[in-house]
C-alpha cells in the first residue's frame, strides 16, 4: 500500500531518469539493490522526500531496463 504524503512531490522525470542511469553505470546489476537499499533508510526514517525520490529512481530503473529487453537506448 502506498504512503499519503502530506504535499504533493514535485520531481522530475529527467531527474529521477538521469540518476537511475548513473546508478546503473557505476553499479551494473546492483543498481536495483542500491535503489532499494536507499528506499529502505527512506522509510526507516520516514524520510517522505527520500522516499518519493528513491520510488520514482527504482520506477526509471524498471524502464530502462524494460528499454534493454526490447533492444532500446
Amino acid at each position: 500500500m502506498m504512503k499519503q504524503f502530506d504535499v504533493e512531490p514535485v520531481v522530475a522525470k529527467w531527474e529521477l531518469h538521469s540518476v537511475a542511469t548513473m546508478l546503473i553505470a557505476t553499479y551494473g546489476e546492483d543498481a536495483e539493490r542500491t535503489a532499494e537499499e536507499n528506499l529502505a533508510i527512506a522509510i526507516a526514517e520516514e524520510h517522505e522526500g527520500n522516499e518519493t525520490v528513491w520510488t520514482g529512481i527504482i520506477t526509471q530503473l524498471r524502464e530502462i531496463r524494460k528499454g534493454d529487453r526490447h533492444g532500446q537506448a
